[in-house]
């Protein structure tokens, strides 16, 4: 009963962080938040806008190239996202459906994809940062256009604004990082020092 009165009071407590604002790190790590999604476009040619959708229906419209949006919760469940050039309604390209879970985070990325077509890709997050953990949390997607024909880039984590990548060692652990990521593949993040 005690067991059961904890892990009631610590839900209950995640749900009010959730809802004030707070930190929702307590309620990811419990499975209890909403998923949660951001969109990236990174097509630059030709530079046009695109709108991306969830489940048909448009969640981001009109972003430019560059565009990162912040996280958007959204409900569990069966979900396709897609995108389509802004005042269209024929998808460039549809993710696979897949079921989105409580407590992850998503990305979507319209990219140019291996054969220069556009191409989606959807990364998932599911929380697995210990919530005493102070360590930075970087990830890596090369979403260049011209990757299929460049081939893998390394990566490089430099301290401070006076680093020398002429003299640095690739510091990731894919490096050298192929492209592009297959849909709803979990990229690995590479944790580092607050200080670094």
């Amino acid at each position: 009963m005690k067991l059961l009165k904890s892990l009631t009071l610590a839900v209950a407590a995640a749900m009010m962080l959730s809802a004030c604002g707070g930190s929702d790190d307590v309620g990811k790590e419990l499975g209890v938040t909403k998923p949660s999604v951001r969109y990236i476009h990174a097509i630059p040619a030709p530079a046009t806008n695109v709108d991306f959708y969830n489940n048909g229906v448009i969640a981001q419209s009109n972003t430019a190239y560059t565009f990162v949006s912040a996280f958007n919760n959204f409900s569990s469940g069966a979900t396709t996202f897609s995108y389509d050039l802004t005042g269209t309604t024929t998808p460039l390209a549809t993710a696979p459906s897949f079921n989105a879970v409580n407590g992850h985070e998503y990305t979507v990325i319209a990219i140019v994809g291996t054969s220069a077509l556009p191409a989606i890709s959807v990364i998932d997050d599911p929380f697995d940062k210990g919530l005493l953990n102070n360590q930075a949390r970087v990830r890596a997607f090369n979403a260049s256009f011209n990757a299929n024909s460049v081939g893998p880039v390394d990566v490089y984590l430099i301290a401070g604004t006076a680093g020398d990548i002429t003299t640095a060692t690739p510091q990731w652990p894919m490096s050298p990082m192929p492209r592009p990521c297959p849909p709803r593949a979990r990229t690995l993040y590479m944790s580092m020092a607050a200080s670094m």
